[in-house]
């Protein structure tokens, strides 16, 4: 569904015929939500190109990867038995709710998912707050630092 996606995005006459059947078929508020929409994909289209979103692709897989394989091994030195997949599983999974609550950084709804998902894989409630808080602080409140002092 993402590739079909992202091959109408690549296609400047689908959208404008997609703008025009959402203008003339829809109701009108949801017509002009459409086509406003539209045109903010027709102006940004330099980013939807297809090197452009390989490059943010590749960049994200590893960045997240990274912050993922930080919290395994935050994991592994705080003596837990967690393996690789299961960690990035939690970490992945944790910072989608996060996203997913609408707060700035998934603030509480990560950090609670994140808890309640190591303490459902057998890690000590002690073990698991505490690889929350480093996590958090090594990939949240590093940067929030950091834009502070900027």
């Amino acid at each position: 569904m993402i590739l079909v996606v992202l091959a109408v995005l690549q296609q400047t006459g689908w959208l404008r015929v997609i703008e025009s059947f959402a203008q003339s078929k829809l109701p009108a508020r949801l017509g002009k939500l459409a086509s406003h929409s539209i045109e903010i994909v027709l102006h940004s289209g330099r980013c939807f190109s297809l090197p452009m979103l390989l490059y943010g692709i590749t960049l994200g897989l590893v960045a997240w990867g990274a912050e993922g394989l930080a919290f395994y091994y935050i994991m592994h030195a705080l003596g837990s038995d967690l393996s690789l997949p299961t960690a990035l599983f939690i970490y992945a999974f944790s910072m989608l709710v996060g996203a997913l609550s609408f707060l700035p950084g998934g603030l509480g709804g990560a950090e609670a998912t994140m808890v309640a998902l190591l303490m459902l894989n057998h890690v000590a409630q002690p073990q698991a707050v505490a690889a929350t808080v480093l996590i958090r602080l090594a990939t949240l409140w590093f940067a929030v630092a950091l834009g502070i002092l900027r």
